[in-house]
């Protein structure tokens, strides 16, 4: 059963990080946001806020232990992180978009609609992160 365990580890390793840091991502996310909007912030101020701690815990935690950079130099770590930022302010405006259609729009409450907007955008942020920021250059 170990053995079964641990290769499932290895094979599926990059994931399981994610969804860990992902799950923490949201929830430094949902700590911002949630107080912010409580307390009388509008929601698209809220959200943004919560936007900028989300994006340099996600950064941070993505870089050293989910995609395990090996960008080396002040150039590649500027490359990274230029592009994980613009990936971000992609999904970010994703996030703000569809906050803004379903509580303006539809007029949908904004503490639930938060919750399946932010699943798509961890999705979104995977699929940037792997793809794009952090993908493996392979040696020829």
């Amino acid at each position: 059963m170990t053995d079964k365990i641990t290769e499932l580890y290895r094979k599926y390793k990059e994931v399981f990080w994610y969804l860990v840091f992902g799950v923490l991502t949201t929830l430094v996310n949902f700590l911002v946001y949630y107080p912010l909007s409580f307390l009388g912030v509008h929601y698209l101020v809220a959200n943004a806020v919560a936007w900028v701690a989300a994006v340099l815990f996600a950064y941070l935690t993505n870089r050293k232990w989910v995609f395990t950079s090996e960008a080396v130099g002040l150039k590649a770590i500027m490359r990274d992180a230029g592009l994980f930022v613009a990936g971000r302010l992609f999904s970010g405006i994703v996030d703000m978009g569809l906050m803004a259609l379903f509580v303006d729009t539809i007029g949908w409450n904004d503490k639930i609609v938060k919750i399946p907007v932010n699943v798509l955008v961890i999705i979104i942020n995977y699929i940037v992160s792997k793809l794009i920021v952090f993908r493996k250059k392979h040696k020829k």
